[in-house]
């Protein structure tokens, strides 16, 4: 059993599409709707694998004007704080429908290489990615 934060604003529209595959096998998943609740939840509790998405919601901490709150968050998190969290890059995915080369590139160079972009799946499908993610 795991302990997953999903930081995604339509993960509760989604919830049987991806979220049940991962409940049936017991792991304990987390949502948080924009990038200042999940930069909440990551200075509160300890995840065993993160999904992160980038056009989400900004929320009250963060830069409303910003095209990619969930960039800017793992930019906080990765570059300005220099991942003061401890938090395992091996267990985290950017899970996206982003698709521009600077924008994965900028992710890699923070030493982020799990990232998939969205795309019409088999509901288990990100079930079996996160299973990946904890293998590391």
């Amino acid at each position: 059993m795991a302990k997953i934060l999903w930081i995604e604003d339509e993960a509760k529209d989604r919830l049987l599409e991806y979220l049940a595959p991962l409940i049936h096998d017991g792991h304990i998943v987390d949502i948080a709707e924009d990038a200042s609740e999940g930069y909440y939840r990551l200075k509160e509790t300890r995840y065993d694998a993160i999904i992160f998405d980038l056009l989400i919601k900004a929320g009250l901490s963060f830069n409303m004007d910003e095209e990619y709150p969930g960039l800017a968050l793992l930019r906080k998190i990765f570059v300005e704080e220099k991942n003061s969290l401890g938090l395992n890059k091996n267990r985290i995915m950017v899970f996206t429908v982003v698709i521009n080369q600077a924008i994965i590139n900028e992710i890699k160079g923070m030493g982020i290489d799990n990232i998939k972009v969205k795309e019409r799946m088999e509901r288990t499908r990100l079930k079996l990615l996160i299973d990946e993610l904890l293998k590391k």
